[in-house]
């Protein structure tokens, strides 16, 4: 069971978010990592709400990036120094965006901060069972569909080939749980899982797929062992992880891996 509050080096955020999926969690969670501060407001193990201290995360870059909005009208609503947390509402108020415009916006902002936070390796966590402040819009964003679009989408091929282990080992499928209903899966996720009718090595598994694919596929592997769908069995020998070892398969290296809790919040940025 996972505690709650730690450290990201005890607990990665991926797995910390798909426990709270899985056990339906509603509160408020806070990370940390030095002086920035990223807090998700949960209802029922989804996420209604981000908020983040940094910089980068202000809503005014995501209507640039996504052409949400023309600088010219920004411009004079930034001449602060800071955006308040209320700088959303204050663009749908005055007509320069549309409420509309402001969900899809907020929606992308809070994708960008779970991602942003999912990719952390240090820093702290803190679970605060409490109800979170009523918001004028729920976003209602379901944690294992972001998790899973950042494992493959943005995760490095390393952790997942870490996490697995050995081509030696064994990886097993328990038709019997009810673990499946808690996760959408995918055409694609489905295909993967459906290989694992009996325990199989993950050599073996791998060479069902063309090489153009094997990379994905182990971070499908990786977000299946994540949810509890898979489970390792280890060679009776432990092995040494050697990289090198997956040469015949992918044809190529996979290159290097990306390298208690006292939460003060700092003003936050919408």
């Amino acid at each position: 069971m996972i505690p709650d509050q730690g450290t990201l080096q005890e607990t990665t955020p991926v797995r910390l978010l798909i426990s709270l999926h899985e056990s339906s969690q509603t509160g408020i969670l806070y990370f940390r990592q030095n002086e920035i501060l990223k807090v998700f407001y949960l209802n029922r193990g989804r996420i209604s709400w981000a908020i983040s201290s940094d910089e980068g995360d202000r809503i005014d870059h995501v209507l640039l990036a996504r052409k949400l909005i023309a600088p010219e009208i920004l411009a004079p609503y930034q001449a602060g120094n800071k955006i308040a947390e209320t700088f959303g509402k204050v663009l749908v108020e005055n007509g320069a965006i549309s409420l509309d415009v402001l969900i899809q916006a907020t929606r992308e902002q809070v994708r960008r901060v779970a991602f942003s936070v999912m990719r952390w390796s240090s820093g702290s966590f803190q679970m605060v069972a409490e109800a979170p402040p009523n918001r004028l819009v729920s976003l209602d964003l379901d944690i294992a569909a972001l998790v899973s679009e950042y494992v493959l989408g943005q995760m490095d091929v390393n952790i997942a080939w870490e996490e697995l282990g050995s081509l030696s080992g064994e990886l097993q499928h328990d038709s019997g749980s009810d673990r499946a209903r808690l996760y959408a899966l995918d055409a694609e996720q489905q295909e993967v899982l459906s290989r694992f009718s009996e325990p199989r090595r993950l050599e073996a598994v791998l060479l069902d797929f063309p090489a153009e694919r094997k990379h994905r596929v182990l971070k499908v592997l990786y977000f299946l062992l994540l949810a509890g769908l898979l489970k390792k069995r280890e060679p009776e020998k432990s092995t040494q992880i050697d990289f090198k070892e997956l040469d015949s398969l992918f044809g190529q290296d996979l290159g290097e891996a990306p390298a208690e809790v006292d939460i003060e919040m700092p003003a936050m940025i919408d």
